[in-house]
């Protein structure tokens, strides 16, 4: 059993677990004072007229003997984090009842997002921080082709996780020599100019106008493919009205 005596001098907040030792049953708590939370879980066990002490938890303690449960810290945390990282370790325990001792969620409007957190960490194996080091070496594309998403989904991913969904923000050099070797190989299939015209998706205003498809491409930081196929002309089976947020038009081409 974990110990803590009562000193409220060196005061620890954050998020707690009580384990039955016996069938893995798990009650998650949150405290601003967790040193002295435990002598509080033990008050309520003790004294039969707490409207508490009729809760699975302590009947079970009752039951099967306090020295079966261990009290553990799980994360020391900030106030304004403590709602939602409890929630997160309800969900990743899976301690609601029957399977554990918890009866509710702390919030609601942040349930959504916690289960999302851990969807992508179950299904995917990643956390904020593995995220953040992939994303120094692929774009939103190639991580999700990694991972058979869309680059979309990735974006996504980031939104849950707390991090920046803008491409701007994960431009690295190592991201950029990538994009320009790219550009290199693929120069020759749009080496004859063609000026393209970045165009307002509602009204069809020319906001910029590019000296070819590789120039717009640069300017956009993507592969001149994603450009084209959002060309009325494009015979690109994958053709879409816009692309990256707008239309986009091909100067016409000649014909001798």
């Amino acid at each position: 059993m974990t110990y803590f005596s009562e000193r409220r001098d060196n005061l620890t907040q954050g998020i707690y677990a009580i384990v039955n030792l016996l069938n893995n049953k798990y009650y998650i708590g949150q405290s601003k004072d967790i040193k002295s939370r435990w002598s509080e879980h033990i008050r309520t066990l003790n004294k039969p007229s707490d409207p508490r002490h009729h809760l699975n938890l302590y009947q079970d303690m009752i039951n099967v003997g306090v020295s079966n449960f261990d009290f553990i810290i799980l994360e020391e945390c900030d106030t304004n984090k403590l709602n939602e990282r409890e929630n997160y370790y309800m969900l990743k325990y899976n301690s609601f009842i029957p399977n554990g001792y918890n009866k509710f969620v702390s919030h609601k409007d942040k349930y959504s997002n916690v289960q999302s957190r851990i969807r992508i960490e179950n299904k995917y194996k990643l956390d904020k921080h593995k995220l953040l080091l992939l994303l120094e070496n692929y774009n939103f594309e190639e991580l999700g082709r990694k991972y058979n998403v869309t680059g979309n989904t990735v974006k996504q991913w980031c939104r849950t996780l707390g991090i920046s969904s803008f491409a701007q923000d994960y431009q690295t050099e190592l991201k950029k020599d990538k994009f320009k070797n790219k550009m290199r190989l693929i120069g020759g299939k749009y080496s004859r100019k063609r000026k393209v015209y970045m165009l307002d998706k509602k009204n069809e205003d020319v906001l910029m106008e590019f000296e070819s498809i590789a120039e717009a491409a640069r300017y956009m930081n993507v592969d001149p493919s994603n450009i084209e196929r959002a060309f009325p002309d494009s015979n690109n089976k994958n053709r879409r009205k816009t692309s990256f947020g707008y239309k986009w038009r091909g100067e016409s081409r000649k014909t001798s």
